[in-house]
């Protein structure tokens, strides 16, 4: 008879999915919290922390093939004090461990990660993965390393790592970064580039949205027609690709391999809202309607599987696993094909989308295109219209086929950062889409967030959770979304939070006459406080704010505002020197940053707001980089915005365009005509 599994009563309440899981096992976790720490001072017993995040497929390996094993646990139990902490809840914790485990381990550092800390917090040891044989020769070796002689050399070793990242923790520079760093960085992309797949050479393989966007306006800067090829390439490569699921809509992470075939299966609606923006960026500078498409695909599988409909929130992340088989859900046999689709309309689907016999993930296929439906119809003799019809059609059977399987699990945590995100894309897709209901999603979203995470004048990470203080990326994803919003709708009250919340982000986060610290300063369990400026798989909160920042000195005319942007990229010197490609969105600010051309548009609607659609359509198109964008109605009185800066308010019979920069409006175009003929010869 099989004995009973005991629930860790730490675990068994927390509104962590990934600490959930892990309430069954034999290890006597800890969360993150008071009682562990302050167990590892009076015990004197090093920290045995791990993290990762629900939807993390080697997490789960790692659960399963090694935390599971009572060899193990006895030893942790008895020796440590175990420690999980789940990522997403814990940004700060993550990074600061992440860069300590990039010099422990001499290379890159992934999920799970797995740290020796001593008491006092200081890591001294660090893996990645690891089977149960390894891991149990590691934490004997630690063990008898700790309770003996070498202790002392532990803890100075920590010591020394934790005084080697605060000399390199830069928080402020002296000088302004040259414009040629811009020039840098879309030189490397060029060098690195993949000319056949796009992306970056070698595997694996990450489709980044914000580094699309950067290379589009990098073209529409300085006329160099080698970014939109790129972002072209990358992106039409990505979307035939088995990173991109065809049958459902969205993106995995990244590819294993280094042409797009086969995905790393899980999906982050954070990578998808970057790459929704990077392919509305295409669709506005190309007029393609396929990049259009592309992008309302990804929200419509955000809609269907990582929304909530009654509230308006949105969800994390969606699992690689199901079925106890990684990828099991998204992948299929040619079998499985032919007894949905028929022998004739089977065979021709296996025969597009690369499916055979024997597959090449564990025996089943994944999904992909090597050729343009054009060069397919070609092929097949037919018309693109007739092969695009039949496609359509065998992919919705396949949907509704798939549907049947056991879903991939979904992490259901509400994060400031994720819901920050969606209400930008949904804004700016609703704005430029000519699609209002985008828009009221949008507001739906942030009026959730502003009730449910924003308390006593503080913003939360996620929902629910007590004590996890919005870290600065939270704060920046939002204030961009918010901003996105007032651009989209003209509601001043999405202008008064953004300034409210760049307001906090001064006050408790900003490091003198420098950048913006990670955290918000409150916190007593971080060895270590430092301002973070690397872009990884989604821009640092550093990067995201500068941006900020320059949008509100363009919208307020504040110039506190251009000087905070200034100071960040004065402490992002030295890094950028050294390594631009690294610090890439914060080269995409700057590309902003040196654009003397960029403008405030401040378009003076009617009261029936006839003419904004008309506008909001030639904006569509005709892609003027880094203006900022005020819709002044006669309800809204935008009195934070950069009119009300100025010594005299124009007063003209709307609609009415008003050309501002530098706290100066330079220019009135009076009547719709006379505004389109402007804005279409700009």
């Amino acid at each position: 008879m099989m004995e009973e599994k005991r629930e860790n009563p730490r675990l068994k309440e927390s509104l962590s999915p990934y600490l959930r899981q892990h309430r069954f096992d034999p290890i006597e976790w800890y969360p993150w919290s008071r009682e562990a720490l302050q167990r590892a001072q009076k015990e004197q017993k090093p920290i045995f922390l791990t993290i990762g995040y629900s939807t993390c497929h080697w997490c789960h390996v790692m659960q399963e093939k090694t935390f599971s094993s009572p060899r193990l646990a006895s030893l942790l139990n008895a020796y440590f004090i175990p420690v999980i902490l789940d990522r997403e809840e814990n940004p700060e914790l993550d990074l600061l461990y992440i860069e300590a485990a990039q010099s422990l381990i001499a290379g890159s550092a992934g999920w799970p990660l797995n740290i020796l800390l001593t008491p006092d917090l200081k890591p001294f040891f660090a893996s990645t993965y690891m089977p149960l044989e390894h891991a149990l020769e590691v934490i004997r070796r630690m063990k008898e390393l700790w309770n003996g002689e070498a202790r002392r050399a532990l803890i100075e070793q920590s010591e020394r790592l934790a005084e080697s990242m605060k000399k390199k923790a830069i928080q402020k520079g002296e000088e302004l970064p040259f414009e040629e760093r811009v020039l840098d960085v879309a030189e490397t992309l060029f060098r690195v580039a993949d000319p056949i797949y796009g992306g970056m050479k070698g595997a694996p393989k990450f489709p980044l949205g914000y580094q699309m966007i950067f290379l589009l306006r990098y073209s529409l800067r300085y006329q160099d027609n080698r970014g939109i090829f790129l972002a072209e390439k990358t992106l039409k490569q990505a979307y035939q690709g088995g990173i991109h699921d065809l049958i459902g809509g969205g993106f995995a992470r990244y590819s294993i391999d280094d042409q797009w075939h086969i995905p790393h299966f899980e999906k982050m609606v954070s990578d998808n809202v970057f790459l929704a923006l990077a392919y509305l960026e295409a669709f506005r500078v190309t007029s393609k309607e396929f990049y259009r498409e592309v992008c309302e695909e990804i929200l419509q599988w955000v809609f269907r599987e990582m929304h909530d409909n009654e509230t308006g929130a949105f969800y994390s992340s969606e699992d690689a696993d199901s079925e106890g088989k990684e990828g099991y859900f998204y992948t299929w046999t040619r079998d499985e094909i032919l007894s949905i689709l028929g022998p004739e309309k089977g065979q021709l689907f296996c025969d597009i989308f690369n499916v055979a016999k024997e597959g090449i993930f564990d025996g089943r296929s994944v999904l992909y295109r090597e050729e343009s439906i054009g060069e397919l119809a070609e092929i097949v003799n037919m018309s693109e219209e007739e092969l695009d019809s039949i496609l359509a059609e065998s992919k919705m059977k396949l949907f509704y086929g798939r549907e049947k399987r056991e879903k991939p699990f979904v992490d259901k945590k509400v994060l400031s950062t994720t819901n920050g995100l969606m209400i930008r894309l949904l804004a700016e897709a609703g704005l430029f889409f000519d699609e209002d209901l985008y828009i009221q999603e949008a507001e739906k979203t942030a009026q959730l967030i502003k009730k449910i995470l924003f308390k006593d004048g503080l913003l939360y990470r996620c929902k629910g959770e007590n004590g996890f203080h919005g870290a600065l990326e939270d704060y920046a994803y939002l204030i961009s979304g918010v901003l996105s919003l007032f651009e989209a709708n003209g509601k001043e009250e999405y202008l008064l939070f953004a300034i409210e919340l760049a307001g906090i982000v001064k006050k408790e986060f900003k490091a003198k006459e420098g950048g913006y610290f990670q955290n918000d300063g409150l916190r007593q369990d971080l060895f270590l406080r430092k301002c973070h400026f690397f872009d990884g798989s989604e821009p640092s909160g550093n990067g995201v704010h500068s941006e900020n920042l320059l949008r509100l000195y363009q919208i307020t005319g504040k110039q506190d505002y251009l000087k905070e942007a200034e100071d960040i990229f004065k402490a992002l010197r030295g890094c950028v020197d050294k390594n631009p490609i690294s610090y890439c969105y914060h080269i995409l600010s700057l590309l902003r940053y040196f654009d003397t051309k960029k403008k405030t548009l401040v378009l003076c609607l009617d009261e029936k707001k006839e003419s904004k659609r008309d506008i909001a359509s030639i904006l569509t198109h005709k892609v003027i980089p880094h203006y900022s964008l005020i819709w002044r109605h006669p309800e809204e009185k935008n009195e934070n915005s950069i009119l009300y800066q100025l010594e005299e308010l124009p007063q003209e019979n709307p609609p009415t365009l008003h050309i501002c920069s530098e706290n100066m409006c330079e220019g009135i175009k009076k009547g719709k005509q006379e505004i389109k003929v402007f804005l279409q010869q700009w």
